[in-house]
């Protein structure tokens, strides 16, 4: 039994398995890049529904640093009272609402402690170049208290290049080199409310979709396509082997067996004269 399968065994064999070794880690390591993606993505979901509607807090008790941003509190709806300083106002390219391009007007304000936090008062569309397509509203100097929400502060894109009228990203420790004041350079703030207004504002943020999107779909995929790599190894082997099977049974058809030759001999023998 053990020679017949020795006789059977085909080197190739060891190819076709390197293959699908090499083609389920290769799904295997796409297969944990999604689900990490999936664990960050809830993440973000759970500090959505966390802070988003959580009470609003004064924002001298949430800010403690003016260049490290504690992640826990994005999207936290703090209080601060102070003025802007629409001097300093500029515009984010390249942001999209509803399929349409635009920009976010983004603000410094200073707060009565004397130190600056950024706020972006909303989204304008685009003419269609890098220009709005109508006027931004700047705001009053006037004292006023602001709700706003906490995000992170953007990284730079390399090779993007601000202009006269806008910036590439909202990176507030660039912007904030066009200010000699203390300014929380980790984080910006989304407005939400003025108290009392100091002036118009643009299209203002929404609350971002609460879902995971199809990490985990594609994660489960990518283990089924290694699984199916062994299959598919599985039925090769086991289809050359029907093949040369086949062909054995073939050839054992066509070539007349020892005891069938010598029986042909015999009778030979036994006409000849």
């Amino acid at each position: 039994m053990s020679t017949h399968r020795v006789r059977r065994f085909q080197p190739r064999w060891i190819g076709y398995l390197v293959i699908a070794l090499v083609f389920a880690t290769a799904c295997v390591v796409l297969s944990n890049w999604q689900f990490t993606r999936r664990a960050e993505a809830a993440t973000k979901v759970l500090l959505v529904e966390t802070n988003y509607d959580a009470p609003t807090r004064p924002a001298t008790e949430v800010l403690t640093s003016l260049d490290q941003f504690d992640r826990s509190t994005m999207w936290l709806p703090v209080t601060a009272e102070g003025h802007y300083l629409p001097e300093f106002a500029t515009l984010v390219r390249n942001r999209v609402i509803n399929n349409e391009a635009g920009f976010d007007s983004v603000v410094p304000f200073l707060m009565n402690d004397g130190s600056v936090v950024v706020i972006d008062r909303g989204w304008v569309p685009a003419s269609g170049g890098d220009e709005p397509a109508h006027a931004v509203p700047l705001p009053l100097t006037s004292q006023t208290t602001i709700t706003l929400r906490l995000r992170a502060s953007e990284p730079q894109i390399q090779g993007q290049q601000s202009t006269a009228v806008s910036i590439p990203t909202l990176n507030v420790e660039s912007l904030s080199q066009r200010w000699n004041l203390p300014t929380y350079t980790a984080l910006y703030g989304e407005l939400v409310t003025e108290t009392p207004a100091v002036g118009s504002f643009g299209t203002l943020a929404v609350m971002p979709e609460l879902t995971e999107g199809n990490h985990l779909s594609y994660a489960l995929q990518w283990i089924a396509f290694a699984v199916m790599g062994f299959v598919g190894l599985g039925w090769i082997i086991t289809r050359e082997r029907q093949i040369a099977r086949t062909g054995e049974q073939s050839r054992r058809r066509k070539t007349p067996s020892r005891d069938e030759s010598e029986e042909d001999l015999i009778i030979e023998s036994q006409l000849a004269p």
